[in-house]
């Protein structure tokens, strides 16, 4: 990966790193943007294929934990298919660190803004500009709460469900799911540590309760099972 060229401007630079992550796709076989899509919910955030253009084409900076969802995905694929590939893997740190110094560039230069925390991939078939039929939003739902549990969705739900300091289930409240959240994502904004949780309550993983506690259903114990099946 090439470094940054002092004095260069953020929009070269953006540039310059877009370019690297497509060299990166065409080494592993230039999986489809689809294909990426899929992939990087399992290593973390899932990123729409619209996201995933933009990123390749430089015109705008992710946020540090989508990228490395992408990275990690797009070092999933080999020539055996796709794999998975971990969170401490060391061939995420140049990217990390190149990422942290476009961050400071893009300060400096009150450069393109990064994306929402929106960047999760919409349900399929649901135009958000119409309201759709009874049975074809049920339809669209029920595809959508059935996917299982993303990498990030996982973490959190399994920290929550079985916390180390207390008596695994039961009732969860707001301070306890912040703290949990935070020592999951470290380098992950708030947005999406909030989108996660919107995630998680939307599936019914957590259900809300009295006094502002939340309750880890049966669906979310019956979730993180699955996980552990081989």
């Amino acid at each position: 990966m090439t470094d940054l060229v002092p004095h260069e401007t953020f929009q070269q630079a953006l540039s310059d790193f877009a370019k690297e992550l497509v060299r990166l796709r065409i080494s592993r076989g230039g999986p489809s943007l689809r294909e990426i899509s899929r992939l990087t919910g399992e290593h973390g955030r899932n990123l729409a294929a619209s996201t995933l253009s933009e990123i390749f084409n430089g015109v705008r900076l992710p946020e540090l934990d989508s990228l490395m969802s992408l990275v990690r995905a797009l070092l999933a694929f080999d020539t055996h298919g796709a794999g998975h590939v971990g969170r401490n893997d060391p061939r995420l740190e140049e990217w990390r660190t190149h990422w942290k110094r476009l961050k400071v560039l893009q300060t400096e230069s009150g450069g393109v803004s990064e994306p929402s925390p929106a960047e999760q991939e919409p349900i399929a078939g649901i135009d958000e500009f119409s309201a759709p039929s009874p049975a074809v939003l049920l339809n669209m739902l029920e595809s959508q709460l059935g996917k299982p549990l993303s990498e990030d969705e996982h973490r959190l739900l399994n920290a929550l469900a079985f916390p180390t300091a207390s008596p695994p289930g039961g009732q969860v409240d707001l301070s306890r799911i912040a703290e949990t959240a935070v020592a999951c994502f470290p380098e992950s904004s708030a947005g999406h540590i909030t989108s996660v949780l919107r995630s998680l309550i939307a599936r019914n993983f957590l259900l809300t309760g009295r006094d502002s506690n939340y309750a880890i259903s049966d669906a979310a114990l019956r979730a993180l099972a699955r996980r552990r099946m081989p």
